[in-house]
This record gives C-alpha cells, structure tokens and sequence, in this order.
C-alpha cells in the first residue's frame, strides 16, 4: 500500500513537472509567434526587394516588393533558382566582369554589395544596387543568404541634377554684381558671394559662421528685428538705414 502511495505521488509530481514545461513551451511558441509577426510585417513593409536564398541559388521566401516587381505569386517563386526568376537564365548571374554577388558572398562569408545595369523589356536601362547578406545555420553546412535590391536609377539621375543645379547656382553667385548673403537661424553668415566681398571688404574666411552684426553697425539699426519681421510676414523690405564696407565704417568710427 505504501508503494502505491509513492508511485502515484512519483506520477503527480511527474504530471506536474510535464505540466509546467508544456506551460513554458506554449509561452515560447506565443512569443516565436509574435517574433515571426514582428519580423514578417518588417519583411513586407521595407521598400526594397528581398529575398532569401540558399547556397544552392534556390529561393526560400521572398517580400511583397520582389513579388510585385517580377508580376508572380509566391507560390511561382518558391524553390525556383533566383537567376531564373530575375533574368530567366540557366545560369548563374553575371554583371560585366563581376562575379555574381552570392558567388562572392559564399567564397568571402561576408557581405557583399554590387551595382549594375539592367536592360529592363523595352529598352529601359535600370541601375541596381544588390546586397547579399550571408547567414549560418548553426550545427549545419547549410548556408543561407538574404538579398536586398534597390532600384537606385531615379535617386542617381536626380543627384545628377542637383550637382548640376549646384553648378548653375555657384556660377550665378560667382558672377552677379550684387552682393549676396545668406545667414542661418541663428544669424550666422552661411553664404557670402564674390560681390558681397568687393562690397564690403571683407574675404569668406572672415565672415563665414560669424554673426550678421559685424556687417551692420548698431548705429544703423537692428538687424534682428528686421530679420524677426520677414519671418513673420514671410514678405521682404528694404532696410531703412544703409550698410558699411569695412573701408565706412573705419570712417564712420573716426569721424569726431
């Protein structure tokens, strides 16, 4: 009777020991879930293509942004090489005279980055800038890679305009006969032009990141207030009193 006692009491404690593992699991498995939410919302909602891809170029999962550029569902992708998918090639890609970036990726175990240009149908010339990424399954020689794709076309023609906005916009400055200055929020001199030099006699060294007083004497006013009443009225105004060269306002100063 004893023994009947302590096994059934070996049973309950065993059934409670079970019990309060299947407990820890279940609680490990809700927060995997919310883990693998986390990271698949994350996944969906970057604005780039991605795509993992194992060793063996055979794509393993892929983001909506991948899927809506190539026109196919998942299901379509899955278990496909990523060079069939991208450029419906038996091969491996290749981009000039650089290797492809996972062949890379797998010699060096690092991350690898490329850009190159693509002949989109229709003629359309798109440059691309790849990132792969390599990952390790550990206790395996499995490898594994994730692929990130910009389409960097649109961001590199509109640097190109700006620089050549920077240009124009430099020229005109360096040419116009009238001085032109900028300041910043705190009044300092932030663009000081070759007339603004001739005019007041000063060089850009000496007024860059100074404040707008040293060009303007207290006797002739207050330039914050002015500065203070354009950005209230967003409207501009002549100032009533005018500015001194350097040369002036010597005079002014030595003046009895």
């Amino acid at each position: 009777m004893i023994m009947d006692t302590e096994r059934v009491q070996d049973l309950l404690d065993e059934i409670e020991q079970l019990s309060r593992h299947l407990s820890e699991r279940e609680q490990e498995i809700e927060k995997m879930k919310m883990s693998n939410l986390f990271l698949e919302t994350l996944f969906d909602g970057i604005d780039e293509e991605i795509a993992v891809i194992d060793q063996d170029f055979t794509i393993h999962d892929v983001s909506k942004v991948f899927l809506e550029r190539y026109g196919l569902e998942k299901e379509a992708v899955l278990g496909r090489k990523c060079h069939e998918v991208a450029y419906q090639s038996d091969e491996p890609c290749r981009f000039g005279k650089q290797m492809c970036p996972l062949e890379k990726a797998k010699e060096t175990k690092e991350r690898v980055e490329v850009t190159h240009f693509h002949e989109q149908e229709g003629g359309e010339v798109k440059e691309l800038a790849r990132v792969i990424y390599p990952l390790f399954e550990a206790g395996t020689d499995r490898q594994y890679f994730v692929e990130i794709s910009r389409d960097v076309t649109e961001y590199r023609n509109l640097i190109r305009k700006l620089k050549g906005s920077e240009k124009k916009f430099k020229a005109i400055l360096d040419t116009a006969t009238s001085a032109i200055l900028s300041i910043d929020e705190a009044h300092r001199i932030i663009l000081f032009n070759n007339a603004a030099k001739r005019i007041f006699g000063y060089s850009g060294e000496e007024v860059m990141g100074k404040d707008l007083s040293m060009l303007i004497p207290p006797q002739y006013g207050d330039h914050y207030e002015y500065v203070k009443r354009f950005m209230d009225a967003k409207t501009p105004k002549i100032m009533d009193k005018p500015c001194l060269s350097r040369d002036s306002e010597k005079m002014v100063r030595n003046s009895p």
